[in-house]
């Protein structure tokens, strides 16, 4: 197992500098100290995988359940020894106390330095009992909201590695503060802050620290002068040593430099004139593909969106049919910091909710309006960084509704009160209708808002092709949400014994039940659901591995047998025969693919009860 960033740039810096003794507990130690350290280590790769399957869509819910599992730990009876086994040279030794300090192994590397995000305790008391805890405290940080977002968004969330945790005496420096071996905005010359005392005072933002360019280095005098002169020498040895610009971490005690620690500069430094931070806001479908232009490159995900929904967004402004706003957010954190009752943001929205996308790794996330800023700060966790996210309208509305046009120009409707993103991905029990310009209202539509939804569809069906269009009803308004294009032969309802035909076809085979999971509901209403297509399996995490692991225990395509058409379930179309739902959503994405790939498929209450798993049976969802 490679060695942690921080630690291995210490060691290297100490070629060329003072570093205190430092001390590593590494996995190693919590294996064999902590007695469930392995049972808990599982639980919590497994949360890790639902989040990267479900791209942070239930970010908040799944750090409660790492932060859960992080407490869980229990300390072996030979916890103690093993702390005073391994740190207690340091403990006879400091009288100022101990530094303890995260070490993950993706932590201070040359991508990403994850620089703030875990947790560093200083003036540790040097007894056993209070390093336990702190070792513990600090390990656990691994599991913080932003910790596990900014990993999210790196794409290192699940690397099967955890937190080391570094121990070191505690410098009661002079001064102490942080160096740059080069500022761009500044000019090529380095650039150093420091405070009077340890530096946690400057990094938590307590004291207000001095800053110095190394050119006006001469400004100083005595101690100031000599233990910065003495920083930006070893700053310029240590950018040598590591070839890249440098971030040093130190401390100046009795006229002695200690270098604390090393990491790369990953972001460039804030000009010290800007106080103000920034925030702009683009209308992603109103602005000009010269404005777009201006913006590029920007993620595939923002890209994706604009392309799928830019003619949608048209259609609906010619037609005066309703939707819901989307922006391009760029901000950075300083701008949330020093402007924290600034709502203009908020002001771009309607709904009640909004949808976040962070970015390619971090989707769809859904939290309340008033909560947006809140989540915005957490997210933007590097100070020097700008952000670019996506934030759309959650127009939620009180009914759900797909129509396509089907046989003899009339229009299908499906509706249920569970919402549009139940309806379709496949969770909800809904409604039917077939419909034209002479029906009568049907279910919660008057007959505005049932006129509006057979001109609408079969003006996209003239405009687009083949298409199926996703709304909401609130109240009597009509909100158009999105569109899909179709390349299946047709919607057919029923067959001879009146069951509800999913996808038309006949064939045989034994009967794999899937149960239902939260984990399954999760990944059904997550992003990493491809809407196009079929979603590769490797994107689906640990779930989907034991779910094709019993269709693949069967020596022929099983016909899955499962409550309802999940779009989670999409990867296994290629592996199975059939499948055979308890009730189902015609115009569902997975209805939608099983009609495409030719795959039968049969929703009837009466089936699915008279069936069991590994049954063979035989499937007749013709007309």
């Amino acid at each position: 197992m490679p060695l942690p960033g921080k630690y291995q740039n210490l060691m290297v810096a100490s070629e060329r500098t003072t570093v205190p003794p430092t001390i590593l507990l590494g996995e190693s130690f919590f294996s064999m100290s902590i007695e469930n350290y392995h049972v808990v280590n599982e639980a919590i790769e497994r949360v890790l995988h639902k989040i990267q399957a479900t791209s942070g869509a239930f970010l908040q819910d799944h750090v409660a359940e790492l932060r859960k599992l992080a407490t869980q730990l229990k300390p072996s009876t030979a916890f103690d020894d093993a702390v005073a086994q391994a740190v207690g040279k340091l403990l006879l030794n400091a009288s100022s106390g101990l530094a303890v300090r995260s070490a993950a192994v993706s932590e201070d590397n040359g991508n990403h330095s994850y620089a703030g995000l875990y947790k560093t305790l200083l003036g540790v008391p040097s007894n056993v009992e209070s390093v336990g805890k702190a070792v513990l405290e600090v390990w656990t940080s691994y599991f913080e909201y932003a910790a596990v977002a900014e990993r999210l968004s790196a794409g290192s969330l699940v690397d099967g590695l955890r937190m080391n945790v570094m121990v070191q005496p505690l410098i009661p420096a002079t001064i102490a503060g942080v160096a740059f071996s080069a500022s761009p905005q500044l000019g090529a010359g380095a650039q150093l802050e420091f405070v009077e005392g340890t530096g946690d005072a400057l990094v938590s933002g307590w004291k207000t620290p001095v800053l110095v360019n190394e050119e006006r280095l001469s400004e100083l005098t005595g101690v100031q002068e000599l233990a910065c002169r003495q920083v930006f020498e070893a700053t310029h040895q240590l950018r040598e040593l590591f070839g890249y610009e440098v971030d040093v971490e130190w401390a100046f005690l009795d006229d002695q430099l200690y270098v604390l620690q090393v990491r790369p500069i990953t972001t460039l430094v804030r000009d010290s004139d800007d106080d103000v931070g920034e925030l702009r806001i683009h209308d992603l479908f109103g602005m000009s593909e010269q404005e777009m232009q201006t913006l590029r490159p920007l993620p595939a995900y923002v890209e994706y969106f604009r392309s799928k929904r830019g003619p949608l967004f048209k259609f609906a402004a010619n037609r005066d049919v309703a939707v819901g706003g989307a922006k391009l957010v760029y901000f950075d954190n300083l701008f949330l910091t020093t402007n924290p009752d600034d709502v203009s943001i908020l002001e771009h929205f309607q709904a009640d909710q909004v949808i976040l996308d962070v970015n390619d790794n971090m989707r769809q996330i859904v939290l309340p309006k008033a909560k947006l800023l809140e989540e915005l700060r957490r997210i933007s966790s590097a100070s020097s960084r700008r952000y670019c996210v996506l934030i759309r309208d959650y127009l939620r509305g009180d009914v759900g509704v797909i129509t396509r046009v089907v046989a003899n120009d009339d229009v299908l409707v499906e509706y249920t009160k569970e919402g549009l993103l139940a309806l379709n991905r496949g969770g909800a029990k809904t409604d039917v209708a077939i419909v034209n310009e002479h029906a009568k209202p049907v279910g919660p539509f008057n007959p505005s808002a049932l006129a509006s939804l057979i001109s609408a569809t079969h003006v996209a069906q003239q405009t687009f092709g083949p298409v199926q269009l996703e709304w909401v009803l609130s109240g009597d308004r009509l909100f158009l949400i999105d569109m899909s294009s179709l390349s299946d032969a047709g919607v057919i309802m029923s067959n001879q014994s009146g069951d509800l035909v999913v996808s038309v076809g006949h064939v045989t085979g034994p009967i794999c039940l899937i149960e239902d999971s939260p984990e399954l509901l999760e990944l059904s209403d997550g992003p990493a659901v491809s809407l196009t297509g079929v979603p590769d399996i490797e994107t689906m995490g640990k779930t989907f591995d034991e779910i094709m692991r019993r269709i693949q225990d069967h020596k022929v395509p099983p016909i899955v047998m499962v409550s309802r058409p999940y779009a989670a379930l999409a990867p296994l179309i290629p592996h199975v025969a059939g499948f055979v739902f308890s009730g189902a959503a015609v115009l569902c994405h997975l209805a939608i693919l099983l009609r495409e790939r030719g795959v039968p498929a049969v929703a009837s209450e009466s089936i699915f009860e008279s069936l069991y798993d590994g049954v063979s049976y035989t499937l007749d969802a013709r007309p």
